[in-house]
């Protein structure tokens, strides 16, 4: 058992094991590590035992951790102000709630301290320190770790004058489920020039991962859901609302869409794109007009066929989603080109944008 456990005496007396650490009293943080390190070694060694076969399956046993398919995950945020001397009562707490995912702001943590430092069993750790080296600020991710985490980082080039920090993950569950979360902290600043750099800086990255909201435009109605609750939030977040708050009047003052009406403005915009440029070829192929298809002449031979869907999930697809909503265009929209019908479609499902 040593050969596994380094720097770690092991005292077995009959059915009692003991492990033995010692150490100067200014050490106490980096000998409960190594205990927890010790801990977490002995339980990776030991293993699962093999279920016996004719055995029931999950849930089978009393006080079993149901899987995350089963019960949904758990998710947590936790302004924790220093997380190196909170690492063992964070630990006690995500074992003891059960939680998933944790999402910490405020680690105080400097990039010159290394990761084999921040040990939880059974979780990992994904940090985003204050580059100033100050150790002070700082977000971070707590997974466990039979759960995948990409981090995710936005493309486009953030304001200078932005203080906000952030670290957006890509978190793969069982049976396939993929969710996007951020961890975000924003410094107090109060002065109107602060606020407009931290919101510019999130929109940019809001809309440097707004890849999921053509996902989410054709996905159903619980999906959309979840994405008005991200929208909620980070509304919440810039004016300092609370989470009982309304924020109907926030996504007025900001010029915001809703999130079907965020689908429904990439969806459109992107139709018009095909239709005027003719590419992508894939998209293109399957935008025609009524007189292509049709034999005769109607008076909707200028507006794009919709196909016939029996299930809800056909008519959502871009070939049928596309069409319909683009003949509810009025002819002088369409006629449009560029920025212009962007700016002119966004002013039609936002009326107070000027």
């Amino acid at each position: 058992m040593c050969l596994h456990v380094p720097d770690v005496t092991i005292v077995q007396f009959a059915d009692d094991t003991q492990l033995l650490v010692s150490g100067k009293k200014a050490d106490l943080t980096n000998l409960v590590m190594k205990m927890e390190r010790a801990l977490s070694r002995i339980f990776a060694c030991g293993g699962r035992r093999p279920q016996r076969r004719g055995a029931r399956g999950r849930g089978s046993r009393r006080g079993s951790r149901p899987t995350s398919a089963s019960r949904g995950l758990l998710i947590g945020a936790l302004n924790v102000q220093s997380l190196r001397p909170k690492l063992l009562e964070l630990s006690e707490v995500l074992h003891r709630q059960k939680y998933d995912i944790v999402l910490l702001a405020e680690t105080w943590l400097k990039p010159t301290v290394p990761n084999r430092l921040l040990v939880i069993p059974g979780y990992s750790v994904h940090r985003e320190d204050r580059p100033d080296g100050r150790g002070y600020g700082g977000v971070a991710v707590v997974a466990r770790e039979d759960l995948t985490v990409t981090p995710l980082k936005p493309a486009t080039q953030r304001p200078p004058d932005s203080r906000l920090e952030t670290i957006w993950s890509l978190v793969r569950a069982d049976r396939g489920r993929r969710l996007v979360l951020c961890s975000l902290y924003r410094p107090p600043r109060y002065t109107v020039t602060a606020l407009d750099a931290d919101f510019r800086d999130l929109e940019t990255q809001v809309q440097s991962v707004r890849y999921c909201i053509s996902v989410y435009g054709n996905g159903t109605k619980k999906n959309m859901v979840r994405v008005q609750k991200i929208l909620n939030f980070a509304a919440k977040v810039i004016f300092g609302r609370g989470k009982f708050d309304h924020v109907a009047d926030l996504r007025e003052r900001l010029g915001w869409l809703e999130a079907q009406q965020l689908a429904d403005h990439s969806t459109l915009c992107l139709a018009h794109r095909v239709l005027r440029r003719g590419e992508p070829h894939s998209l293109a192929a399957v935008l025609h007009r009524n007189e292509e298809v049709r034999q005769r002449a109607t008076r909707q031979d200028g507006l794009l066929s919709v196909p016939r869907s029996r299930t809800e999930a056909g008519k959502r697809r871009f070939c049928a989603r596309a069409p319909a909503l683009h003949n509810q265009l009025p002819p002088e929209l369409v006629s449009l080109s560029g920025q212009g019908f962007k700016r002119a479609l966004k002013r039609r499902m936002l009326p107070s944008i000027t």
